[in-house]
């Protein structure tokens, strides 16, 4: 069941040669099929149940340009967009549910007031400030460097967060040409990470 409230505008200049499209958007998610541990029947490890609410909210904005329009057509559609989801609750007395693989490995989850879809699993020992001022061989090592032991093996810490797989935002950029029956497009895409 979702209920989604959007905010939307919509511009045109020179005979919709140029085009501004934005829209603002909030959805709620609730009773989210998930999969959850059963221990209660030695038969299944799992079920399925609706377990979850989820609250996402994002921006979109697109801007198309058509500079030539004769016997050479050219136009430019550039998107810009955002996105972030988050847990709000479960049903059950849970503390993350794992989607995939077990929580003692590594994979994605759900946790409360984190992103949707996390990457939760053993972590990976890095360098950091504290490690650095307490012994000497750290002092030339960047922090974030990850920790590897005499084998060549990374030393793993604690099993919790590890990343996060939405990007803080994605951009593209198409180019389309056409002269009589040949036609041409070119498209760019940039995102951006959650470091």
């Amino acid at each position: 069941r979702s209920i989604e409230k959007q905010l939307g505008l919509t511009l045109g200049f020179f005979e919709n040669r140029i085009r501004l499209r934005s829209t603002y958007y909030r959805q709620t998610h609730t009773d989210l099929i998930s999969r959850i541990a059963d221990n209660s029947d030695p038969t299944f490890s799992s079920i399925l149940d609706n377990l979850m609410e989820i609250e996402s909210e994002g921006l979109e904005i697109s801007l198309f340009t058509k500079p030539l329009q004769n016997s050479i057509e050219w136009s430019i559609q550039t998107n810009f967009s955002t996105i972030s989801t988050e847990v709000k609750e479960y049903t059950g007395s849970f503390n993350a549910v794992q989607l995939g693989n077990s929580l003692s490995s590594r994979g994605n989850a759900a946790l409360i007031d984190e992103p949707f879809m996390i990457m939760y699993g053993v972590q990976i020992l890095k360098v950091d400030e504290q490690l650095i001022e307490s012994n000497t061989n750290f002092n030339n090592v960047p922090v974030g460097t990850p920790i590897i032991d005499d084998s060549g093996n990374y030393i793993q810490g604690s099993v919790g967060i590890i990343g996060n797989p939405t990007p803080k935002w994605n951009a593209s950029m198409i180019h389309q040409a056409s002269y009589k029956n040949i036609g041409l497009s070119i498209q760019l895409e940039i995102g951006r990470a959650h470091v």
